[in-house]
């Protein structure tokens, strides 16, 4: 096995969006071309096994996806979450901020370790509103 390695999106970087893929449940982002400045990747020699898809929501970084390969690592993406904490603190953002759901077993995994973190896990009830422009 090669050591991973996590680090930006680039360009030239093919995303195997199928092998992050859960049944029938798609990554979701398969259709947009992706920031490399607030994406990173886990390489496992020359294959990518995990991503995380952030975005810039001034002043702080959005945690949108994080995802993992069956066969990655198996701290792959806690490495990853602590490689775009430690960007973004670097380039000056005050935060993080993401949406979890409390049905979800590997979410509810996440507000535990932002809670462990130090981190604030907020109850609510709402949904989702967008459109396209």
């Amino acid at each position: 096995m090669q050591p991973l390695t996590i680090r930006n999106l680039t360009p030239e970087d093919q995303i195997p969006f199928s092998e992050f893929q859960r049944g029938d449940d798609l990554v979701g982002w398969e259709k947009f071309s992706l920031d490399p400045e607030w994406t990173w990747i886990a390489c496992d020699g020359e294959s990518i096994c995990g991503l995380l898809i952030c975005g810039y929501a001034y002043p702080f970084l959005l945690l949108l996806r994080i995802a993992a390969t069956p066969t990655a690592p198996p701290l792959t993406t806690l490495l990853l979450l602590r490689q775009a904490m430690r960007e973004a603190r670097r380039r000056g953002l005050a935060g993080y901020l993401t949406f979890l759901s409390d049905s979800a077993a590997a979410e509810g995994q996440l507000m535990r370790i932002v809670s462990r973190a130090g981190g604030k896990v907020i109850p609510t009830s709402g949904v989702w509103a967008f459109g396209e422009l």
